[in-house]
């Protein structure tokens, strides 16, 4: 038997579909709109990670096969702007589950596939013109007319219109990143089951990016902070061009074809310190600034946000003070377990991912070396990893030296 309390979850992504599943698994009444029509293209770079599983199997997806298309991926092979290469592992999940390459187009469709089996009203193509705070909720206002709504839920993206209507959130050009992707096919990667990570200094600390897919396809794209554009340094259509003549692009995409024009998009890379919860409304995922600053991953924080928000309105409701504690769980949880370990890597960015630092820790390898060298690459490092690096690093040195 269904809650009589409506819930409005607007956006249909990774984060809004989390939301909408769990809540109407728990016979919550939630409807989900989205303005696009799904399966729809999303742009991104598609890397799903071992984590974003976790999250997944709780919606019963255990496997990537469960996607039309997909690729498991067991390593990075990065390039750095020496046009040195090295392979650096990525560790499965507990439950065994590898980094992946899914479409959005498919994962994006096969989440919300999973909300409506679940129980979740799901209306497509259906943009929201205006949203109403009222002294019992929110009027949605649409094309077709309005509907009122106990709670919302912002899972709506990076311009999200929940975070500027409610919460009166606007977010500086400095706090983005600029991003670009395009579909190639007939390609014949040396690397079938790797992240393609290329260095270039014009960019740094973004980075270019080839992430291969099953059939001779791969999703080819950079990522830059948005900074850098601003200083007028390049236009991105223009470095894209000249990013294709980078020689290991050039290289491992010879004989490709493309099958349509890139196309870019902005990724929230600061994290906030403003409510994710305010008066009954809910902010999750990109919507919520839950990006990782280093690699630009958002997947798996989107789909844990949205299955934050969603047990923190079954808990409230459960305890019949629905009024007083909603909010509470999903602010503090998001705030623990999410947002300070993101600032750790905000911080740990704005100090060590620069030029200099870099071009000295790309300068001599080892296994033990390359080891922390992806600790940090994927933001999975820590102060002792860096101490290991730059001491190490001075001992090559110093043995080189002595030879």
């Amino acid at each position: 038997m269904k809650n009589s309390e409506r819930i409005l979850v607007i956006g249909g992504g990774p984060a809004g579909a989390s939301a909408a599943y769990f809540l109407a698994k728990a016979g919550m009444s939630v409807t989900l709109w989205d303005k696009a029509f799904f399966p729809r293209e999303k742009t991104c770079g598609d890397a799903v990670s071992a984590k974003a599983f976790y999250t997944l199997f709780r919606m019963g997806i255990k496997e990537g096969d469960v996607f039309p298309e997909h690729q498991s991926i067991s390593d990075i092979a990065l390039f750095d702007w020496n046009g040195e290469k090295r392979n650096l592992l990525l560790p499965p999940n507990l439950f065994g589950n590898s980094f992946q390459v899914i479409p959005r187009k498919n994962l994006d469709h096969t989440l919300l596939q999973k909300a409506k089996e679940a129980g979740a009203e799901v209306v497509e193509g259906r943009p929201v013109q205006e949203i109403l705070p009222t002294s019992h909720g929110f009027r949605a206002i649409h094309s077709k007319g309005e509907e009122t709504f106990r709670i919302l839920i912002g899972a709506d993206g990076i311009h999200s219109q929940v975070a500027s209507s409610v919460f009166g959130r606007k977010r500086e050009k400095a706090s983005k990143s600029f991003a670009m992707r395009a579909y190639i096919r007939d390609v014949h990667l040396s690397f079938p089951h790797s992240y393609y990570f290329i260095y270039q200094r014009n960019i740094f600390p973004g980075y270019a990016w080839i992430f291969p897919l099953p059939g001779g396809r791969a999703n080819v794209g950079f990522g830059f902070p948005c900074g850098l554009e601003a200083k007028g340094e390049f236009q991105p259509f223009t470095f894209w061009n000249s990013l294709l003549e980078n020689p290991i692009l050039r290289s491992e995409l010879q004989g490709g074809i493309w099958e349509s024009e890139p196309k870019g998009h902005y990724i929230p890379m600061r994290v906030g310190r403003g409510p994710l919860y305010l008066d009954r409304a809910f902010l999750c995922g990109d919507a919520a600034g839950l990006v990782d600053p280093i690699t630009g991953d958002g997947i798996d924080l989107a789909l844990e946000s949205g299955a934050l928000v969603a047990e923190d309105i079954i808990r409230a409701f459960r305890s019949n003070r629905a009024d007083l504690s909603l909010g509470e769980y999903y602010q503090e949880v998001c705030e623990k377990n999410i947002r300070m370990e993101l600032r750790r890597k905000e911080g740990m960015k704005y100090y060590f991912f620069r030029k200099q630092i870099f071009g000295f820790l790309f300068g001599k390898r080892s296994e033990r070396y390359d080891t922390d060298l992806s600790k940090i690459i994927l933001g999975n490092f820590k102060i002792i990893d860096l101490m290991k690096l730059f001491v190490g690093r001075i001992f090559q040195t110093a043995n080189s030296d002595s030879d």
